[in-house]
């Protein structure tokens, strides 16, 4: 039994849950190919294109811990939250595990860390490598992903990818509860793609008239 939700609370939750498309995709792309091992020495990451790799998880990561995007977390949640008590009780047992998981996530940005001579939260650090990783451009001027390591330390590395890794294990949790409170499968299937436009009337006798004046031309002309 689906939660009885709100019209505008089902489109938060399907807002949401089209974003932890991309998630889980990208999260499993990235764990398949952290099968071949990453290499950190002290805490370091040392192996080339490992950002380009983290991107494609960091946007939609990005997105989901930005309270004001359509597909924040944190809104999703609270909308579970609000209609926690008229679902079926799996998914009250999908909303406690969701819970608890951005509850610790959560727990890990408030905390503090010492990086490049001062001490900063982790939340902070994450925000950094969040736009750091989405905006990378080895050819642009701007180098976002470099100041970023020049502020704190190469240490950053290693840290916020598993900050991202966590917050992305969070997203699941939470589209998990989504999935049940809108009695949708937990993986959606691919979108159907779209339809071209039907052809324009005007536009098919427009360029009959000018292939019939190019025909008629032709005849004239010979």
């Amino acid at each position: 039994m689906e939660m009885a939700l709100r019209p505008a609370d089902a489109e938060t939750l399907r807002a949401f849950r089209r974003n932890a498309v991309h998630v889980r995709k990208a999260l499993d792309t990235l764990k398949a190919q952290e099968q071949t091992g990453v290499r950190v020495v002290d805490g370091y990451i040392q192996e080339e294109g490992w950002v380009e790799r983290y991107r494609r998880v960091s946007t939609p990561v990005r997105r989901a811990a930005m309270e004001n995007d359509k597909a924040s977390l944190r809104r999703a949640l609270a909308v579970l939250e609000r209609g926690g008590k008229s679902g079926a009780p799996e998914i009250g047992e999908a909303l406690g595990r969701a819970r608890e998981a951005a509850a610790e996530v959560q727990a890990e940005l408030d905390s503090v860390v010492s990086l490049g001579g001062r001490k900063i939260a982790r939340g902070e650090m994450f925000r950094a490598w969040m736009d750091a990783a989405v905006f990378y451009d080895s050819t642009d001027k701007q180098r976002p992903y470099e100041e970023m390591v020049a502020t704190h330390g190469k240490a950053i590395e290693s840290m916020s990818a598993q900050l991202t890794e966590d917050y992305a294990a969070a997203v699941l949790a939470v589209d998990e509860a989504a999935a049940l409170a809108l009695g949708e499968p937990l993986i959606l299937p691919p979108p159907e793609r779209t339809p071209p436009p039907p052809p324009d009337p005007k536009e098919k006798g427009r360029w009959k008239r000018v292939l019939a004046s190019l025909f008629t031309r032709k005849s004239i002309d010979d």
